[in-house]
Formats: C-alpha cells, structure tokens, sequence
C-alpha cells in the first residue's frame, strides 16, 4: 500500500528505496539535506511524488511548536498512526 508522506534524512540508495515507499504517489520531504534531488527528476520516476527539500530553519520557532502540536494532536485522535516496525 505504501505511504502518504515520507520524512527522510537519509543519502544514495537509501533515498531511493524510501521514495520506493510512496508508490501511489504522496509527499516527500528532505530533510537531512545529504542527497538533494532535483523535483522534477523525482516526479518524473515517481509519479504523483512532491519533493521537497526542507528547513526547519525556514520556520518561526512559534510556528514550529504549533505544528508539532497539531501533529500529536493527529496522532491522539487515530488520524494519523506510526508505521509498523
């Protein structure tokens, strides 16, 4: 089934085999910013793929707790649920 959205801060092949995990397409976001691809390239291989390489950096420390915030807030509710391990 694969995922929604995919957290990576990985490099080489292991950015591939974790854009292998969006295989009906989803968001992904770079994070450890070792192996920055080119969006385009991405969604070309991986249709229906967003990429996007991103900062924490880029946003407000208020804005930052007020998203990790709603994010737990998801998880509390059984919208959002950890991936199997």
């Amino acid at each position: 089934a694969g995922m929604d959205v995919v957290l990576d801060a990985l490099a080489g092949e292991f950015v591939d085999a974790s854009l292998g995990l969006l295989p009906r397409g989803g968001r992904f976001l770079e994070m450890g910013k070792a192996d920055i691809r080119d969006p385009e390239v991405v969604v070309e291989a991986h249709p229906g793929v967003r990429y996007r390489a991103f900062d924490l950096f880029e946003v407000s420390p208020e804005r930052l707790g007020r998203m990790l915030g709603e994010i737990v807030e998801l998880f509390a509710a059984g919208v959002l649920s950890h991936a199997p391990v």
